[in-house]
C-alpha cells in the first residue's frame, strides 16, 4: 500500500468516525514519511482526528507546526488548511478573539487560491467555524444566517456530504436552543440519514443523542432515554469523549425529570469528571448548572444556589453571558420569597438573552416567571405589560407553547380580581390549557393547580359538593401526568393533596394510605425535605386520628371542613413551589385543626 493509499484509508476511517483506529494508523504514518509536504498533510490529518477526540491542546500544537511547515514549502492550500484547523482549536478552547483573527487571515488567503473549487471548499470551512464562534458568543441570529449560507454553498456548489451533514447538525442545535423542536428534529434526522449512508459512526451517535434531546424536551422521556443510551454506546466505542460526556449528562437530566435523583447525580458526576479531564470550561459550567438542578429538584435550594453561582462564574470567565444560571438563581430567590433579588436576577438573565440575540419567543419561560413574580408581588400593571408583550409575539406566529402561556398568564392575573366574571373567565382559560395536549409540562401542572384553587374558592362560597368531585377529577389528572412523566416529586405532592381531599370527606383511612404512598416515594427517590414534611404530616394525623374520627358522624359544612384541613393553603404552596414548608408550619396546622375540633365538640356538648 502506497503512502497515498494509507492517507486515503486514514481519511476514510476519520469520515467513518472510527477515531481510535484512525489515530493509530496516522501515528504509524508519521514514522514513515520524509517529504515535507506529505509530513504537513499527515500532521493536518492527525490534527483533525485530535479535534474530534477532544485533544484540543494537542491539535493546536499540530496546527501550529503545520502552519510553519506549509509556509516554508509555500503551499498556500496547506497554509489555509492549517489556519482553518487552528481557528477551530482556538474557539473550542474558548479563545474567540484569537479565532476571529485567524478567520480574517483565512479570508485574506482565499483570494490567492487559484483553483476555484479548492477555494470554495475552504470558504465554506471558514463559514462553519465563524458560525460556531458566533453561536458560542451568543449571537444566535448571525450564527443561524451563516450556518444557512454555508449549507446552501455546500449543497449547491461544493457537494461534500459529510460537511452537509455537519451543517445540518449545527442548524439543528440552533433550532433546538430556540425551542423550534420540529425544525431541529428535521435537521437531525436529515443529518443522521447522511451519516448513516457514509457509515460515520460518530455522526450517527451524535445525531441519535440530538434526536433524543428533542424527545426529552417534548416530555417523551422513555423514548429520549432509548436514543441516548444507543448514542453513548456508539460514542464510547469511537472515542468521542466530549459528546460521550454530553450524552451522559443528558441521561442524567432525563433521570432528574423522572425523579430518579441518585441515578441523575451518578451520571452528572461521570460527565463532570470527563469535562474536567478535557479542561472544557464551557462544558464544566453546563455540568455545574445541571447539578444545581438536581439539588433544586431535591428541595435543597441552598446547595442548588451554590452550584448555580459556580456555573455563572465559569460562564463569565469564558466571556459568555450566563443567562441560564442567572434565570435559575432568580427562581431560587423567587421560591425563597426574596422577591427583589429574584427580580434582579430575572432581569439580568433577560438582558443576557437579548444580547445573545434571543427573541421573546425563545425566552418564554423566563417571561412566564416574570409574570408570576409580578403577580406574587402585586405589581399587576407590570404583569399586564409582560402579558401584552407575549400576546403581541403570539399574534405574529403559531406557537402552541406561547399561546398556552398567554392564556395561563391571563388567568393568573384574572385570579387576583374579586369579580365573579373575572374568576369565571380565569377558570375557563385554565380548563382549556389543562385539557389540551401537553407541550410545556410545568405549565399544564400550573394550570391544573390554579384551576383546583379556583374550584375550592367556589366550593367554599357556594357549598356545592359537585365542585368537590371536579377537584378530585383534576387531582387524578395531576396524578396521571406525574406518573406518565415519572415526576416523583409531583407524584408525592399530589398524594399529599389527595390525602387532604380524603380528609375533607373525613375518610381517615384513605388519607393515611395516600400519605404512606407519598412517604415511600420520597424515601426511595431521596426527596429529603418533602420526605420530612410527609413524615410530620403522618405523625400529626396519627396523633389526632381519634379526634378526626369523632368528626365523621357530625354534620359539618364544606366551609368548616375546608378550614379544618387547610386545603387552600396547601394548594397555594404547591402553586408557588413552596411545598418545602418548615416543620413549625405543620405544627401550626395541626394545632389549629385540633383547636377547631375541640371547639365543635364543645358546641355539640
Amino acid at each position: 500500500m502506497t503512502i497515498t493509499d494509507e492517507l486515503r484509508h486514514v481519511t476514510q476511517l476519520l469520515f467513518q468516525g472510527r477515531l481510535i483506529a484512525a489515530l493509530s494508523e496516522v501515528e504509524e504514518l508519521e514514522k514513515k514519511v520524509k517529504q515535507k509536504d506529505i509530513i504537513t498533510t499527515v500532521k493536518l490529518l492527525k490534527c483533525k482526528i485530535l479535534i474530534k477526540l477532544e485533544n484540543i491542546e494537542g491539535a493546536l500544537g499540530l496546527a501550529d507546526q503545520s502552519l510553519k511547515l506549509s509556509k516554508k514549502t509555500n503551499n498556500e492550500i496547506q497554509v489555509l488548511d492549517a489556519i482553518i484547523l487552528k481557528t477551530e482549536t482556538l474557539w473550542r478552547l474558548g479563545n474567540y478573539n484569537e479565532s476571529f483573527k485567524m478567520i480574517e487571515k483565512g479570508k485574506q488567503l482565499l483570494g490567492t487560491i487559484t483553483q476555484a473549487q479548492e477555494s470554495l471548499t475552504r470558504e465554506v470551512s471558514l463559514i462553519y467555524n465563524e458560525a460556531n464562534i458566533l453561536f458560542l458568543k451568543g449571537d444566535v441570529e448571525e450564527a443561524l444566517k451563516l450556518g444557512q449560507k454555508g449549507l446552501n454553498l455546500q449543497q449547491n456548489k461544493v457537494g461534500n456530504e459529510h460537511s452537509i451533514a455537519e451543517f445540518l447538525t449545527f442548524l439543528g442545535v440552533i433550532y433546538w436552543n430556540q425551542g423550534q423542536f420540529d425544525r431541529a428534529l428535521d435537521q437531525f434526522r436529515k443529518s443522521f440519514s447522511i451519516f448513516g449512508k457514509l457509515k460515520d459512526q460518530r455522526g450517527i451517535g451524535i445525531n441519535l443523542s440530538n434526536i433524543g434531546s428533542v424527545y426529552q424536551e417534548r416530555g417523551n422521556l422513555d423514548l429520549a432515554l432509548e436514543y441516548k443510551q444507543n448514542a453513548i454506546q456508539i460514542l464510547e466505542e469511537v472515542g468521542d469523549q466530549r459528546n460521550f460526556a454530553i450524552t451522559l449528562q443528558n441521561i442524567g437530566e432525563i433521570y432528574t425529570s423522572k425523579g430518579e435523583l441518585s441515578l441523575a447525580f451518578e451520571y452528572a458526576q461521570r460527565s463532570l469528571a470527563i469535562f474536567e479531564e478535557l479542561d472544557s470550561k464551557h462544558s464544566i459550567a453546563e455540568s455545574l448548572f445541571f447539578i444545581g438542578d438536581i439539588f433544586k429538584t431535591k428541595g435543597d435550594l441552598d446547595s442548588a444556589l451554590e452550584f448555580y453561582d459556580k456555573s455563572l462564574i465559569l460562564y463569565q470567565e469564558i466571556g459568555r453571558p450566563g443567562a441560564l444560571p442567572l434565570a435559575s438563581i432568580g427562581e431560587i430567590f423567587h421560591a425563597k420569597e426574596k422577591f427583589e433579588l429574584a427580580l434582579e436576577k430575572y432581569k439580568q438573565s433577560l438582558d443576557s438573552f437579548e444580547k445573545m440575540g434571543y427573541e421573546l419567543i425563545e425566552t418564554k419561560n423566563l417571561y412566564y416567571n416574570l409574570i408570576r413574580l409580578s403577580i406574587d408581588t402585586n405589581a399587576l400593571d407590570q404583569a399586564k405589560e409582560y402579558i401584552q408583550q407575549i400576546q403581541k409575539i403570539n399574534e405574529k406566529g403559531d406557537n402552541v407553547v406561547l399561546n398556552q402561556i398567554c392564556r395561563v398568564a391571563e388567568a393568573l392575573l384574572l385570579k387576583t380580581s374579586k369579580r365573579i366574571t373575572n374568576l369565571a373567565k380565569a377558570q375557563r382559560l385554565l380548563q382549556q390549557v389543562a385539557k389540551e395536549k401537553i407541550v410545556f409540562f410545568e405549565l399544564t401542572v400550573d394550570a391544573i393547580l390554579n384551576l383546583c384553587d379556583l374550584l375550592l374558592g367556589e366550593l367554599r362560597t357556594f357549598g356545592n359538593e359537585e365542585v368537590l368531585n371536579e377537584v378530585k377529577t383534576w387531582s387524578n389528572k395531576l396524578l396521571e401526568l406525574a406518573q406518565k412523566q415519572h415526576s416523583f416529586s409531583l407524584l408525592a405532592e399530589t398524594y399529599l393533596l389527595q390525602s387532604r381531599l380524603a380528609l375533607l370527606e373525613l375518610d381517615i383511612q384513605q388519607a393515611q394510605t395516600l400519605l404512606d404512598k407519598a412517604k415511600i416515594l420520597t424515601e426511595e427517590n431521596e426527596l429529603h425535605q418533602l420526605h420530612t414534611k410527609i413524615l410530620d404530616e403522618q405523625f400529626f394525623l396519627h396523633e389526632q386520628s381519634n379526634k378526626w374520627e369523632r368528626l365523621a358522624g357530625k354534620e359539618l359544612s364544606i366551609k368548616e371542613r375546608i378550614n379544618l384541613i387547610q386545603l387552600e393553603d396547601l394548594l397555594d404552596r404547591m402553586i408557588h413551589k413552596r411545598i418545602f414548608q418548615k416543620q413549625e408550619e405543620i405544627i401550626d396546622y395541626a394545632a389549629e385543626a385540633s383547636a377547631l375540633v375541640e371547639k365543635w365538640e364543645k358546641e355539640e356538648g
